[in-house]
């Protein structure tokens, strides 16, 4: 899981992409931090994009009830 301090970011929960551009930006200008590439020059590591994918699941089984 990756955290890090910010203002209100407003986005679509299944928009991927802008998870991904999120994160990026997020970390952008930070020397120590890399990430592999996964298939298909993924920027993000296939481990933090399924990261992604189980919080979105909880946030919506909350919102269920």
């Amino acid at each position: 899981m990756l955290n890090f301090r910010s203002d209100w970011i407003d986005y679509y929960y299944r928009d991927v992409g802008a998870q991904k551009r999120i994160l990026s930006d997020a970390f952008a200008g930070h020397g120590e931090w890399c990430v592999p590439a996964g298939p298909g020059g993924d920027l993000l590591m296939p481990a933090v994009h399924q990261a992604l994918d189980e919080r979105n699941e909880r946030l919506r089984a909350m919102s269920r009830g």
